[in-house]
């Protein structure tokens, strides 16, 4: 509890700091950047990067050593579509894995099926292929629109571990 002599000695300590130093406590803490990774990619098994380029993390022909993804990739090729989408798109906008590790069931989904009936789904998991290998800067020996084609689950099982490697 202050007395009258502690108030007015207060008063005086302030009064004899200039203004220009004087902290206003009516200030917010200022925002933070975001995390982010230079080059946009980690290299989470540390592959060997030869001309700014690395290879998959997985093979393509590994898509067994992540037995629910092959699961997934063979019998609900849309859902690990868009949860992959998902978790592209929540590691670009915040750095971050997707919470509850990804949606699954969104317009991206519906997309894949649509095109899967018409045969034209290969194109969706061409393109996803090539923004992963633009952006952790993958260099794939194969074509991309060749193993989107001929091997659709082995791609798309390899591309959602490459993501799931990512986030961790």
């Amino acid at each position: 509890m202050q007395g009258p002599a502690d108030s007015n000695h207060s008063q005086e300590k302030q009064q004899s700091i200039p203004s220009e130093q004087k902290p206003n406590v009516q200030d917010q803490p200022k925002a933070r950047a975001p995390m982010t990774f230079v080059g946009g990619s980690r290299n989470p098994l540390s592959k060997p990067v030869i001309n700014g380029t690395r290879s998959w993390s997985y093979g393509l022909f590994g898509c067994c050593g992540d037995p629910v993804k092959a699961v997934m990739a063979a019998c609900l090729p849309c859902f690990l579509y868009a949860q992959s989408q998902s978790k592209t798109k929540a590691l670009e906008v915040t750095q971050l894995p997707a919470p509850g590790g990804g949606d699954a069931a969104t317009t991206d989904c519906l997309a894949f099926g649509a095109a899967s009936l018409v045969g034209c789904h290969c194109i969706f998991v061409y393109m996803q292929r090539q923004e992963l290998e633009r952006r952790y800067k993958i260099k794939d020996a194969a074509s991309g629109i060749l193993v989107a084609w001929c091997c659709l689950w082995c791609a798309l099982a390899q591309q959602a571990r490459e993501i799931e490697a990512e986030e961790k």
